[in-house]
């Protein structure tokens, strides 16, 4: 889960290898990729679940968790394909959306509106 006091523009999960082994239960791990807003523009943040019963196991994913994280920016946001508006860039309308939103959400808190 990725909690944040600025909006999330994006999320998406990633699965992470899993090792079988003979005597022991396994999960299959993940890890979730999500591009929050920041005053300095998107960022991109990652919680992270890795295997717990070995360290190979752990080394596989975190080299798989850098191929990802590298690959990321490249592969573009979580949705892909035009807006509504004719955009491509995903990433841009949703914080374009977020900030509309933030904006006419009638009710919110005076802190949220910058008055407190």
């Amino acid at each position: 889960m990725i909690l944040s006091k600025t909006p999330v523009l994006s999320c998406r999960p990633l699965i992470l290898p899993k090792t079988v082994y003979e005597n022991a239960f396994n999960m299959q791990m993940g890890a979730l990729e999500g591009v929050i807003e920041s005053p300095l523009g998107a960022l991109r943040v990652y919680c992270v679940h890795l295997g717990y019963l070995g360290a190979d196991e752990r080394l596989v994913q975190i080299e798989q968790l850098l191929s990802a994280v590298q690959g990321a920016p490249g592969q573009g946001g979580a949705w892909t394909g035009p807006t509504t508006q004719g955009e491509r860039d995903w990433s841009a309308w949703a914080a374009g959306a977020a900030h509309a939103a933030k904006r006419h959400t009638p009710g919110r808190l005076q802190h949220d509106a910058g008055l407190a």
